[in-house]
């Protein structure tokens, strides 16, 4: 395993994780600019923001797990993963409601054409919870 560096010692210098870390970084936050797009479009702003904020910091663990070769930087992607998580099971059982209103949960949406929709939120919670 590669040791690594502080971020005082490391800004200056050639990165020392898998060059892999760094398109796979590139690639998050691109997600990221979409996610922050839709907000701006005003599309479920409510779900939205929270799902950009934790691709920006899967991003940037990114970055920094690629250029400091820090290897708990794998915790903090896992924790926004987990985040991601329950805010998909959220968009899978209440919709796109208020998270933390829970009179505003919709389930209705289970018994009309809005079904197969709350079924795919699912998968993407499913994902985010297992693979971070």
């Amino acid at each position: 395993m590669l040791p690594w560096r502080k971020v005082s010692e490391a800004w200056f210098r050639h990165a020392w994780g898998h060059p892999q870390l760094q398109v796979r970084g590139w690639c998050v936050s691109v997600k990221t600019c979409l996610t922050v797009l839709l907000c701006l479009s005003e599309i479920d702003v409510d779900h939205r923001l929270w799902i950009g904020i934790c691709q920006f910091i899967c991003a940037t663990s990114l970055f920094l797990q690629w250029w400091l070769a820090n290897p708990t930087m794998f915790l903090v992607r896992s924790m926004a993963n987990f985040a991601k998580a329950f805010l998909f099971l959220h968009l899978s059982v209440c919709g796109r409601t208020a998270i933390f209103d829970p009179a505003a949960c919709e389930l209705a949406g289970w018994q009309d054409e809005r079904q197969p929709f709350r079924s795919w939120w699912r998968s993407p919670s499913f994902c985010s919870f297992s693979y971070p």
